[in-house]
């Protein structure tokens, strides 16, 4: 969803900058006049004109792209919290207050960036930040479905469980006081969310686990206690 946005903005682009580039590394060109005819019926007016046109088509599509995935972020979340909301969950109040719209938003605008870098290399990145109880820790990931993402944790923490122990051991996360521990998958077209608790007893009882990350191991150690709405 978000990665077509992005590739559309770079094919416009590079049309631009081909059209740009044939016409200004020609000097036979150049020396014509605007409106001479060469190439059949296209002049180099035309030639500049259709760049200019795709170059601006390519800057509206980049603008598309990050706000595709500003809105992807939000509608998901929201809608992620007003499910658990509805399941009743212990800690409902929790999670009402300290994921709030506000929250949500201000998660979406510190990710807008790094999720873009991602998009545009392929390259997974991270962002720790305490937003009052809670101390979230986000990978921004370009791989589409659960299998792939799910096979990036396997590989380098061999299980998504193991991973989540080593983000809560991690100097940044560590500093924190925060109350929750949470963690979001934030990839090209799904996003899974962890919520665990950390320094208090908030999600002791029911923790909220994203299961599609769990492999087997993960799943008999961990499927008793996982809130699976």
């Amino acid at each position: 969803m978000i990665r077509k946005s992005t590739e559309r903005c770079l094919i416009w682009l590079l049309v631009a900058l081909m059209g740009f580039a044939y016409v200004f590394s020609r000097p036979d060109i150049l020396n014509d006049t605007l409106t001479e005819d060469w190439a059949g019926n296209w002049t180099p007016a035309t030639v500049l004109a259709f760049s200019l046109i795709a170059f601006l088509i390519g800057l509206f599509s980049l603008k598309d792209a990050s706000s595709t995935s500003d809105t992807f972020f939000i509608e998901y979340m929201r809608g992620w919290r007003d499910r658990i909301l509805l399941t009743g969950h212990p800690d409902s109040e929790f999670i009402a207050e300290h994921l709030n719209d506000k929250v949500i938003v201000k998660l979406s605008r510190v990710l807008d960036k790094p999720m873009r870098k991602t998009l545009r290399d392929s390259k997974v990145r991270s962002v720790t930040l305490t937003v009052g109880k809670v101390c979230f820790f986000i990978h921004t990931i370009s791989e589409h479905g659960t299998v792939k993402v799910r096979r990036f944790f396997n590989e380098n923490w061999r299980s998504y469980g193991e991973a989540l122990n080593a983000m809560r051991d991690s100097d940044e996360v560590s500093a924190s006081n925060a109350d929750v521990f949470c963690h979001i998958v934030f990839g090209a077209s799904m996003i899974d969310v962890t919520m665990l608790p950390f320094h208090s007893d908030i999600f002791r009882e029911l923790p909220i686990v994203a299961i599609t990350m769990l492999n087997e191991v993960d799943r008999a150690k961990m499927g008793s206690i996982v809130d699976l709405a």
